[in-house]
């Protein structure tokens, strides 16, 4: 993931914490800032459109060959500053990073599942953290880590000197991880009814191994049936969360302010202010939601619980305003649109800069992610890894089941209104 890594992360709550994907739902009502006077400004209407060009410029992965160009469980990839593409591959039993150059031919593999020297252990989850220089430090649940070089070298390894049950997300900046806590024991998230609990968020100093406290989230746990079965929550907000570019950012996609702290807080805080009036749920998602989240069941009394479940339900007024969080290679953070799950419509982002400005509005087709990220399955695992400067790195399954790890190239062309050279008017508690 790197500077420009997007993929982590997501928490998706209800559901306790898994390999696959993790589940939250909060319900929180949103009202909109009043705007001010400046935002009549017609030059803060200028707004550049960047566009993915849906034809990959590389593609790599394919269903039978050359071993070295079958993938499976590419859970995080990166782009190093030569073009070499590093996939990594982890799952149960199996850890190797892969080394391609910048059109796709292989170079070298490094790193091997186990508890020795350079070898990855049970994660729960991978992050390839991108560093000056080009290593890669490999990051996930456990607390050592390993750092490989640009050409699959062992470079050094570590151990953090984690308490009170922090779990790394990603590097803020090559000295500082953010970690994530929930109180909450795989016990105590299956309750029968909803529940409220909350996330916290630190930055960890890879120096001298302290601990600075960030902030916190507030959420709703969906509930689960006796049985052990998961009864989702319709269209509940989700805490999501993402550390690149000297920043941690994370927000609740029911309010419409995310937050970013940099090492040492104070004045480096910044606030992205979403514009956005939220939108009613309408009868008829309702119906289609319920009709959707039953085909969930795969046994018969299975169905009967969900049917149960639905006859309690109390929607939501609104959906929520968005959907993840990413951080390019430039430090922008891209705030995802929230689309019902059932949606084909095109992914909409708008994109902030490091301040909290809005910078640019991007899209990918719909066609290039596919569901992933709108039914919000497995959500710890993005299909977008990495987002460049002028690329997005996407993992792709087809309905084989083949994995591919493609490049894309991101257009940075065209506006909306106004003149794209225009000052933008930052959030207040961005200046200073």
């Amino acid at each position: 993931m790197g500077l420009a890594s997007l993929s982590a992360v997501v928490l998706f709550v209800g559901a306790p914490i898994e390999e696959e994907g993790r589940s939250t739902p909060f319900p929180i009502g949103v009202e909109e800032e009043a705007p001010s006077p400046d935002d009549h400004n017609p030059h803060q209407q200028a707004t550049p459109r960047w566009r993915l060009d849906p034809v990959p410029e590389v593609s790599i992965g394919m269903a039978d060959g050359p071993e070295e160009y079958l993938l499976y469980r590419v859970l995080d990839a990166t782009i190093l500053t030569d073009g070499t593409i590093v996939a990594g591959m982890y799952s149960r039993e199996l850890f190797e990073l892969r080394y391609y150059d910048r059109d796709g031919t292989y170079i070298t593999s490094a790193g091997r599942y186990g508890g020795g020297p350079f070898e990855v252990g049970p994660l729960g989850f991978l992050s390839l953290e991108r560093l000056s220089g080009d290593s890669i430090m490999v990051v996930g649940r456990d607390p050592r880590y390993s750092v490989f070089g640009p050409r699959g070298e062992s470079v050094r390894e570590g151990r953090l000197t984690l308490t009170h049950g922090h779990i790394p997300s990603n590097l803020v900046d090559d000295g500082h991880l953010g970690l994530w806590f929930e109180p909450a024991t795989v016990k105590n998230l299956r309750t029968p009814q909803p529940s409220v609990g909350e996330f916290s968020f630190f930055i960890y100093d890879l120096a001298d191994g302290t601990t600075e406290a960030v902030g916190s989230k507030r959420y709703r746990r969906s509930p689960f049936h006796d049985t052990g079965l998961l009864l989702r929550l319709p269209f509940e907000p989700l805490v999501y969360w993402v550390a690149a570019g000297g920043r941690f950012w994370f927000g609740n996609s029911g309010e419409a302010e995310i937050r970013g702290v940099s090492p040492g807080g104070g004045e480096e805080t910044a606030v992205i202010s979403l514009g956005w009036s939220p939108r009613k749920v309408r009868r008829e998602d309702e119906r289609t939601w319920k009709r959707l989240d039953l085909r969930k069941a795969r046994k018969e009394t299975d169905r009967g619980h969900y049917a149960a479940h639905h006859r309690r339900l109390d929607f939501p007024e609104n959906i929520p305003l968005f959907q993840d969080l990413s951080v390019d290679a430039l430090g922008n953070v891209w705030v995802l649109r929230y689309e019902l799950p059932w949606s084909e419509e095109d992914y909409s982002w708008e994109v902030f800069d490091p301040g909290g400005a809005k910078v640019a509005e991007a899209s990918i087709p719909f066609e290039v992610l596919g569901d992933w990220l709108r039914a919000q399955r497995a959500i710890m695992f993005s299909p977008i890894k990495e987002i460049g400067e002028d690329y997005v790195l996407i993992r792709q399954i087809d309905e084989l089941g083949v994995e591919r790890v493609s490049r894309f190239r991101l257009v940075k062309d065209g506006t909306i209104g106004g003149d794209p050279r225009a000052p933008r008017k930052p959030h207040p508690a961005n200046q200073g």
